[in-house]
């Protein structure tokens, strides 16, 4: 009986309990659920630019200007196509992300004639933490080699 009662007065002198459980929750719980939250976000959206950076690249070095190289066997890109279809594909490709609110670049080209390549660049962003701190922003390269062959 009087480890009854010594239970009992355990349980009802907790006034301070709720106060504590509160500090918990919100100092931890909260943090990890946005982390279970975010983490696969950034992965996805790591991976879907890579892809988007990888197509735009694929796209820009089949931008050869071949009526150039066939007049001085220079190869050159075509500014036209540079311009344009690079950027258009990496639109295309990251449309359903853009969608579900992540922010996504495609910030610039280099082109490199020496090695025959072509370099895209771009960006993407997601709000972090319940879009409480500042968006996390996600850097992507692609690279893609190009060769005119004579035959």
């Amino acid at each position: 009986m009087r480890m009854f009662v010594c239970f009992r007065r355990w349980l009802c002198n907790r006034d301070a309990d709720l106060i504590w459980s509160s500090i918990v929750v919100v100092a931890v719980l909260v943090p990890l659920a946005a982390l279970t939250l975010d983490v696969p976000r950034y992965f996805v959206l790591r991976s879907r630019l890579q892809l988007a950076a990888d197509a735009a690249a694929e796209t820009a070095a089949q931008c050869v200007d071949i009526a150039h190289f066939q007049r001085t066997g220079e190869t050159v890109l075509n500014q036209w196509c540079l311009m344009s279809d690079p950027e258009n594909v990496f639109l295309q490709t990251v449309a359903p992300l853009r969608a579900r609110g992540y922010g996504l670049y495609f910030t610039h080209f280099g082109f490199d004639p020496g090695a025959g390549s072509v370099s895209v660049f771009a960006q993407g962003d997601m709000p972090v933490f319940f879009a409480l701190t500042p968006r996390l922003i996600v850097r992507v390269e692609a690279r893609s080699a190009y060769r005119v062959i004579v035959k």
